[in-house]
């Protein structure tokens, strides 16, 4: 037995104890080459309610070579104390990889299962009453090997199922108050929508007045505002007449000074230019 194969049979069978697996139980046996375990048949299925065990047969190549497969129990899927022939085991090593473990093994064995065996090796077919009633009778089998007790398994079962089945309950209890309170808020907000309109109506009369007569200060104040603002523009324009009146009177004011300044300046330059003449 080599110290590789030990690590890692010994890491999957811990991974196993930390994360079990539902539905499965495994036992390993002192040399941890067979690997013996026992998994609950798919539901809604002929193998529902039974539990089927088997073992694991693992060479000492393992992971690189694959294991093979035994059933210990009746089951009427496949024959017992005979390896099956499946993609997964030693029957066809071609297709095996070495990342695939103990668990992927045994939930690929679980969901084989229910195909139909045609004629592979190991496989046997049986009307879906016999494996109904191989599935009831599996449920006593106790493997003296390993010491696996189906009875007891069958009983973690049912427990597992009625708590599940009481936390369905409790969700859906959950939702049902949770709508229930919705409407109930919902029932209240309309209510008091309700209140407030009638409210809104018994007190609309006199409301009405006071809201005609803040009405008629309001066009009075917009009334007046805008008298306010019409006085204002007429004095501009005054303003504005009585500034346009001055430029005018400063204009020709001005003009008629330039006109006095160039007629004075014409009389003295003809006057200066009759001096000049009688001196000659």
């Amino acid at each position: 037995m080599s110290s590789k194969f030990i690590r890692r049979v010994t890491s999957e069978l811990k991974d196993l104890a930390k994360k079990p697996q539902v539905g499965f139980k495994i036992a390993p046996l002192s040399d941890m080459h067979e690997i013996h375990f026992s998994m609950e048949g798919a539901d809604d299925s002929v193998y529902s309610g039974g539990i089927y065990h088997g073992r694991l047969i693992l060479s000492s190549d393992y992971p690189f070579h694959p294991p093979d497969i035994e059933l210990l129990n009746p089951n009427g899927r496949w024959e017992i104390n005979r390896p099956i022939c499946l993609s997964i085991t030693s029957f066809h090593k071609e297709s095996w990889a070495a990342s695939w473990n103990i668990r992927s093994v045994l939930i690929a064995l679980q969901s084989v299962m229910l195909d139909p065996g045609l004629g592979a090796v190991g496989a046997i077919e049986l009307p879906s009453d016999e494996r109904k009633r191989l599935a009831l009778k599996s449920r006593c089998y106790k493997c003296l090997a390993c010491k696996i007790d189906h009875k007891e398994m069958y009983s973690e079962k049912e427990e597992r199922e009625r708590e599940e089945k009481k936390k369905r309950e409790e969700e859906e209890k959950r939702k049902e108050e949770m709508k229930e309170k919705e409407k109930t808020e919902g029932d209240g907000i309309l209510d008091d929508k309700i209140d407030s309109e009638k409210v809104v109506v018994h007190t609309s009369s006199s409301d009405g007045v006071k809201q005609e007569e803040k009405g008629e200060t309001k066009k009075k104040r917009k009334i007046k505002k805008k008298r306010q603002i019409g006085d204002k523009m007429v004095q501009s324009f005054d303003k504005e007449r009585d500034h346009k009146r001055l430029r005018t009177i400063l204009t020709l004011f001005v003009f008629i000074i330039i006109i006095g300044v160039a007629f004075g300046y014409g009389v003295k330059v003809r006057i200066d230019n009759s001096s000049s003449f009688g001196e000659i």
